[in-house]
């Protein structure tokens, strides 16, 4: 079913169950914009599963203090918990485990998607421009394609960004791709722990 059938159904769908009016001055129909992607693979020079342990050891699991320290009103302390993070945290705390999944449909493969990002830093983003919350934190994929190349894969957030024609939010972003990107080289390999410091 092409896209434009699919809005057609759900309009009229919407319509027949009087969700929507098409005589109220307030509806008008979904909007698409075109968007650019730096999409990005850093192929490893280690076998999946070293990659995988030494990207987890280089990206701890997000503390959520700062959360819990929110939750109870306590703003200054929830300032402080989020600045004393390090500059990539895990978001997911279980990472998605897709090559498992695979077998549910008696297949089997290694790809393992992450979260990876920094609440403060989103936080600073979305305070400027609130749509970039559709992006961060960054989705990144280690896979094992068919032809046994372990590599991760990622969309680098200033792509997505440059849209803002917002320069303060390009400068953080490419900030946070530039950690991201050095952390990923590094656990595949190319790069000793901390030989680049700060792309």
């Amino acid at each position: 079913m092409t896209l434009a059938r699919r809005l057609l159904t759900l309009i009229v769908a919407a319509i027949s169950t009087g969700t929507v009016v098409m005589g109220d001055p307030q509806w008008s129909p979904p909007s698409q914009h075109p968007i650019g992607s730096k999409h990005t693979i850093i192929r490893s020079h280690r076998t999946f599963e070293e990659t995988r342990a030494t990207l987890e050891a280089s990206i701890p699991p997000l503390n959520t203090t700062y959360s819990t320290l929110l939750a109870a009103g306590d703003i200054a302390g929830a300032l402080a918990a989020l600045e004393a993070l390090p500059p990539l945290n895990n978001f997911v705390a279980s990472q998605r485990d897709f090559g498992r999944l695979l077998q549910v449909v008696g297949e089997s493969g290694k790809a393992v998607q992450y979260e990876i990002g920094n609440p403060l830093t989103a936080t600073r983003l979305n305070w400027i421009e609130i749509r970039v919350a559709l992006y961060v934190p960054i989705r990144v994929l280690l896979r094992v394609d068919s032809s046994g190349e372990v590599a991760f894969e990622y969309d680098q957030l200033e792509g997505f960004t440059s849209r803002f024609r917002n320069r303060e939010v390009n400068d953080i972003a490419g900030q946070l791709d530039r950690n991201l990107t050095r952390v990923l080289l590094e656990a595949a390999g190319w790069l000793k722990m901390g030989q680049l410091g700060e792309l």
